[in-house]
């Protein structure tokens, strides 16, 4: 352990560093979207089907098909989830259900808006144990994938860059100053996707040499490519050009073997489509929530599949809009954009051109889908596959002297996306600003527990946001300013 250490200190602490951040801010309270992959990892555990007909009540975000409920959406996180789920099952058997008195009612009912979720059902309902599954897989999915993907994205930074300083600020930006802080403390699949994605990325490595991309490389990262649409439908464009780039990489006689990667996980989905709803092409988001209405799946049922020509006015919505703007959310990302074209102009066809072509490609993909705005989250939520390869633009040699500005917007970055993190949901960054200012800082989990003990309990505890935050700095200084110890007779070049 204490040769990895010295080896990857920096990569440690940088994965340690955003952990515990996510750790600190984990969202207990689960939505409809997070429920719906609780559902299904419980009903693939405990009754071995796809179906969620259990718990359907709980989830806005389902799919109906032949007196049947399932997950709306790709069944990757909740596949992913179930040793997770086994662990927690392990251990909650020697647990009693927490917060018992909690209004149920009024959680099902008003919060989740499900008017048809019956007296028993309230009633039988485990509102604590949902609350700790989320915690639990929050921190085991969506946080670890996104701490992962900061190391990775600092040590391409870094190599690309040969600056320690860039690698470390484009991976910390990412992580607090993009809108996947606010994905990666709740059990969304946005940014397990986009791990798996980058990861297949990372794994042909397009800065390092082609005798380098084997045939074992080149099938990993067409799997890695194919898990992330299975993890979230909305990778495939970035997955297809990412294997058309691998293709442009390698000679005709390698061409097989990153096709039958993404290819395996092609034909699983195509299975998983024809058993559970008669036809490989239709996928959760073409059908019903409920047998009398589409529910929120009426705008999938308008142009093709939910897609048409998008408006020159949606381009600046999802860019410098205050409703979803990338640009607004995250000031740094204008900064990484303005890199990777300025890149991209002083080389030939280069592997920055087909990190431009992703961010490119994502924004007309999100564009043209009639639900782009992705419902009540925070920020373009359908961008979030793109922000690995569009923060790559801070590592390039144009933006070397604007290492202040830079710095700069990162801080803004980061105060947006940490409010956001903070008080959950919200329709632009000045209702996020505005809750900082009035309520001061707070995690969402001391949030709930301080209404929690208020309004449900005689317990008079007073909980402290402040400490949270105490013990948190504390520990982040700690994990920087330990030394590594080089055990003797090992000398590993750093």
């Amino acid at each position: 352990m204490l040769l990895i250490w010295q080896k990857y200190h920096i990569d440690w602490r940088i994965f340690l560093t955003v952990w515990i951040v996510y750790l600190f801010h984990l969202a207990p309270l689960p939505a409809a979207n997070e429920n719906r992959y609780l559902d299904l990892v419980i009903s693939l555990v405990e009754e071995g089907r796809f179906e969620i007909d259990t718990y359907h009540h709980n989830t806005l975000d389902k799919s109906y098909y032949k007196g049947h409920y399932y997950a709306g959406a790709a069944p990757g996180p909740s596949l992913l989830a179930i040793p997770g789920y086994l662990v927690f099952k392990a251990v909650k058997a020697f647990v009693p259900e927490p917060f018992g008195q909690y209004d149920k009612a009024g959680y099902i009912r008003s919060f989740l808006k499900s008017d048809q979720a019956s007296d028993d059902f309230l009633t039988a309902y485990p509102f604590g144990d949902f609350v700790l599954l989320h915690l639990w897989l929050s921190a085991l999915i969506s946080g670890l994938t996104t701490a992962l993907t900061a190391v990775m994205l600092y040590r391409c930074a870094r190599h690309i860059s040969g600056d320690e300083f860039t690698g470390q600020l484009t991976a910390l930006a990412l992580a607090f100053g993009s809108i996947c802080f606010f994905y990666a403390i709740r059990l969304y699949a946005h940014n397990v996707s986009t791990f798996f994605l980058f990861s297949a990325f990372m794994t042909v490595h397009p800065w390092c040499d082609r005798d380098r991309l084997t045939s074992q490389r080149l099938a990993c990262a067409g799997l890695l490519a194919g898990l992330s649409v299975v993890m979230d439908y909305s990778a495939g464009p970035i997955s297809g050009i990412l294997i058309l780039y691998m293709l442009w990489q390698t000679p005709r006689t390698q061409w097989l073997y990153p096709v039958a990667g993404i290819g395996i996980c092609a034909v699983g989905m195509m299975l998983y489509h024809y058993i559970h709803f008669g036809h490989p092409l239709i996928t959760p988001y073409s059908l019903p929530t409920d047998p009398s209405s589409y529910g929120s799946h009426a705008e999938y049922q308008e142009g093709l599949g939910g897609f048409s020509l998008p408006p020159l006015s949606r381009f600046w919505d999802l860019t410098f809009g205050g409703y979803r703007g990338i640009f607004i959310y995250m000031p740094i990302a204008l900064a990484a954009l303005i890199g990777l074209i300025v890149q991209a102009r002083r080389t030939t066809l280069s592997v920055w051109h087909f990190v431009l072509a992703a961010f490119v490609l994502q924004m007309v993909f999100t564009s043209a889908m009639r639900y782009w705005y992705g419902g009540w989250d925070f920020g373009a939520r359908y961008m979030v596959p793109a922000l690995p390869f569009l923060f790559l633009g801070l590592a390039s040699d144009a933006l070397r002297r604007w290492r202040k500005t830079l710095l700069s917007l990162t801080a803004v970055s980061v105060l947006i996306n940490w409010c956001g993190a903070q008080f959950g949901p919200g329709d632009s960054v000045s209702d996020a600003l505005s809750l900082f200012v009035l309520s001061g800082p707070t995690t969402p989990l001391h949030s709930f527990m301080s209404v929690y003990f208020s309004t449900y309990t005689n317990w008079d505890i007073a909980i402290s946001a402040s400490g949270v935050y105490i013990v948190m700095l504390v520990t982040i200084f700690f994990i920087w300013k330990i030394t590594y110890v080089k055990p003797r007779g090992h000398d590993i070049p750093l």
